[in-house]
């Protein structure tokens, strides 16, 4: 997946939120009648940024140096390109809640972690014998059983350990006040396609490497 930079306050470039393409933004500040101090409602001032690639604007309103997208919603990351219909399906809701509700957002890619789970069981032969009945276990299977490089499996593991430990301190009572902290949800957005990456994406790329030499080898006998 080519590299993504999430819009951000006053960045000269980054992905659209419109068109997704990575291009330099202009910015533009709403300013009282008389073209002076930049005009506030209730304490909160008002700025749009224009996507010169597809030249679309996002609103942006900011108080007390918190700044976000007012319009078009907010979204994470796209997903990697190789994950699961079943696996995407769900990130995108969880994507499409994240700037009314982080805590949501990682309850839900919590859900996508275990759809991915399911996924595995049932499509990829080395991960037949995963219960599917405790997540705990089903990652330390994963962990013994995969296709891993060795220095990444220590990674890999403490990746899925994060969604699933931050995702159900999302769904319950707890010292993790998510929604005062949305970089947390950005954060598991970005370690769902990690995984995604690491199980499905990395191993496929090896293996239709391993086909091409085999069959460049078939040519030359």
């Amino acid at each position: 997946m080519n590299k993504y930079t999430k819009p951000y306050f006053e960045g000269k470039a980054f992905n659209c939120p419109h068109c997704k393409a990575y291009s330099t933004v202009k910015w533009d500040y709403f300013y009282n009648a008389y073209g002076g101090q930049i005009k506030k409602v209730e304490g909160y001032s008002f700025s749009n940024s224009t996507c010169l690639h597809c030249r679309k604007s996002a609103i942006w309103y900011s108080k007390d140096e918190i700044h976000k997208i007012f319009f078009p919603r907010e979204v994470a990351i796209p997903p990697e390109e190789n994950m699961p219909e079943n696996v995407k399906e769900i990130y995108e809701e969880a994507s499409l809640v994240l700037g009314d509700s982080p805590r949501a957002a990682c309850a839900l890619l919590r859900l996508a972690l275990q759809e991915l789970m399911k996924y595995l069981k049932e499509n990829v032969q080395i991960y037949n014998e995963l219960k599917n009945r405790n997540i705990n276990e089903d990652i330390k299977e994963i962990i013994n059983i995969g296709n891993f490089y060795q220095d990444q499996k220590e990674i890999l593991e403490k990746a899925m350990n994060f969604v699933r430990l931050i995702g159900n301190k999302a769904s319950h009572p707890s010292e993790l006040d998510i929604n005062d902290n949305p970089e947390i949800a950005n954060t598991l957005f970005e370690m769902i396609n990690f995984i995604v990456g690491e199980i499905i994406t990395k191993p496929k790329e090896r293996e239709e490497r391993l086909n091409k030499l085999e069959s460049a080898i078939g040519k030359e006998q």
